[in-house]
């Protein structure tokens, strides 16, 4: 029987030998602890930034009642005193003719949009409530916003004058924006005095308001 020498396989060795030491099995673990680190950062800067961002807009809006309510508040009425019994003559404006006048005012007033179907009613206060509809083209879309208007006409130095006592624009108050009204308003209404008859100096006196039309009384002094 033969014997044959039974010798154990080799084995294979790597000519490079590589150790890890301990320290370096703890990278993977490190690696994930950052990463969470990281991530609750970003969470974090995100909810400050939207966090800010509210406040930001809370502040604005908190602002803009503020100017509403200091600059765009209805204003007091004028007392109106009584005729001094010299009147000579009494001008008539009907209403369709005053919404006419108002409106050709708000147009070159300065005011955006086209200002379109404006009516003029009389209150017992003798005030002017006008309504109408301001038509702005915003990116080639008309948006239409209909507006009301408190006028309040009153004798100063002689002259007729309006004073704007409410206005807004779908429910927002704009009363501060519409005072440039006032002096467009004035001037065409002052402007009948010059078709009155020559030789006099007149005075306005008075001026009052039914349910058609506004009355403006004027002494007259010889010159």
């Amino acid at each position: 029987m033969a014997m044959h020498n039974q010798t154990p396989p080799t084995q294979k060795t790597s000519p490079f030998l590589v150790r890890m030491k301990p320290g370096l099995k703890q990278i993977g673990p490190g690696l994930k602890q950052i990463g969470s680190r990281l991530k609750q950062i970003e969470r974090r800067s995100l909810i400050w930034g939207i966090s800010g961002c509210l406040l930001g807009i809370v502040i604005g809006c908190l602002g803009l009642l503020l100017v509403i309510s200091m600059f765009m508040g209805d204003k007091e009425i004028i007392r109106v005193p009584a005729s001094n019994g010299n009147d000579a003559i009494i001008i008539q404006v009907s209403a369709s003719y005053l919404a006419q006048t108002i409106q050709k005012s708000m147009q070159s007033s300065g005011l955006p949009g086209d200002i379109k179907n404006v009516k003029v009613s009389f209150n017992r206060n003798n005030q002017v409530i006008v309504a109408g509809d301001n038509q702005v083209s915003i990116l080639g879309l008309n948006i239409t916003k209909h507006f009301t208007v408190v006028l309040q006409p009153f004798v100063q130095d002689c002259q007729i004058h309006v004073r704007v006592l409410h206005a807004d624009l779908d429910g927002i108050p704009t009363t501060a924006l519409v005072a440039l009204l006032e002096t467009q308003v004035d001037q065409q209404l002052q402007a009948m005095m010059l078709a009155m008859p020559k030789g006099f100096t007149y005075c306005a006196s008075n001026v009052r308001a039914d349910r058609q039309r506004l009355e403006i009384v004027y002494s007259a002094t010889p010159t």
